[in-house]
């Protein structure tokens, strides 16, 4: 039994599909090498494809210089990689999107018998383009949750639990603590305090007498602006802790300043409080 092998052919699918793969690897770690740069690295590896082809060595020769050697080089030049830890990653990226590459294209043949050569390189970009989206998709979703929050909230000795989102476009500030301010939800505080102190916020300017839970919130209002106002004010107080925790970050904030929002709940959408991002990144 003998198989015939076409190395112009051979030399083009691989390079081809070489060349998408380290266009995908240069996408994923955000490199700088040009598609030019990543054709030539292509092949590079097709090269040495076909060359084992044509001088055939032993088993443990051929997989060094094909997945030891070849690989490496292609990666190197073809992702514009220096150094050695993003190195490994680009070649363990590359095993890695060849894996799923490898399986698409033989999802297609199980199906699909007799594919030509120009219908393996237009499969090949299709695998492409269904990686970038899938990786897209990933880095989006990542990404968002990176500024979702699960917050507590504690005043009056009183906790209670919401979840919180961090807006970058939130920029309000104490003017007269300079504080970062956090936007919450007017229905949290009246959780942790009493119907006649909340009645007293809203209040509190026209009040005589303060108690000595509305001298703790330390009220006071604050000027904003946002879309549709060009000018306002928003009540703000002075909570015991608001202690904030997703994924990767686990903060507690002491003596926090949040202002109460008059708005209704789709302000918020399905969050109860909007985070300053000063309180994360400080």
């Amino acid at each position: 039994m003998y198989y015939e092998i076409w190395i112009d052919i051979l030399f083009i699918v691989n390079a081809w599909i070489d060349f998408l793969l380290l266009r995908f690897v240069n996408y994923l770690l955000r490199g700088t090498a040009t598609p030019i740069r990543s054709m030539v690295g292509a092949c590079i590896g097709a090269s040495v494809i076909c060359l084992l082809i044509c001088f055939p060595g032993t088993p443990i020769m051929n997989t060094l210089l094909v997945h030891v050697v070849g690989n490496t080089v292609m990666v190197r030049f073809g992702c514009k990689l220096k150094r050695i830890k993003k190195l490994c990653a680009g070649v363990l990226l590359l095993y890695g999107s060849a894996f799923l590459m490898g399986g698409f294209l033989q999802l297609i043949q199980k199906y699909v018998r007799g594919i030509p050569t120009e219908g393996i390189l237009f499969l090949g970009v299709v695998g492409y383009l269904l990686m970038r989206f899938g990786a897209h998709v990933y880095t989006k979703y990542n990404m968002h949750q990176e500024h979702v929050f699960k917050v507590w909230i504690y005043a009056n000795g009183k906790c209670k639990e919401a979840s919180a989102f961090l807006d970058t476009g939130n920029q309000l500030r104490d003017p007269v603590s300079g504080k970062p301010v956090c936007i919450v939800e007017s229905t949290l505080l009246e959780s942790l305090c009493s119907a006649g102190t909340i009645h007293k916020l809203r209040h509190f300017q026209t009040e005589g007498e303060f108690s000595e839970e509305i001298l703790k919130l330390k009220p006071h209002y604050i000027p904003f602006t946002s879309l549709g106002c060009s000018e306002g004010m928003v009540l703000a107080v002075t909570i015991d802790f608001l202690c904030l925790e997703n994924q990767r970050i686990q903060r507690v904030i002491a003596h926090p300043v949040i202002a109460l929002s008059s708005e209704n709940s789709s302000f918020f959408g399905n969050y109860q409080v909007i985070l300053h991002p000063n309180l994360v990144d400080s």
